[in-house]
């Protein structure tokens, strides 16, 4: 399922909580956390990555790409984050 946006409410752990892994899903990540600080970044990736990456069929992303105004050094925490709960990027 992709995008999975979570600018409109879509919530991708009940998701797979409800479906399993039946549904392999793309993305989830709200966006705004990476222009709300790193603070809000840390709280939405390990809200929702280290679980969902765990089972499998879960690739984190944002609904439709990266804002503008999103600062380059938010991004990058957000990448090591990433990196830090599946191994990779």
């Amino acid at each position: 399922m992709y995008p999975f946006e979570a600018m409109a409410n879509m919530n991708v752990v009940a998701v797979r909580k409800l479906y399993g892994k039946k549904l392999a899903l793309i993305g989830g990540i709200d966006k705004i956390a990476l222009i709300e600080g790193k603070e809000a970044i840390r709280k939405e990736v390990e809200s929702k990555v280290p679980s969902l990456a765990e089972e499998g069929g879960y690739i984190p992303s944002f609904d439709h790409g990266v804002p503008p105004d999103v600062p380059f050094e938010n991004y990058r925490y957000y990448m090591e984050l990433l990196k830090s709960h599946i191994g990779h990027v």
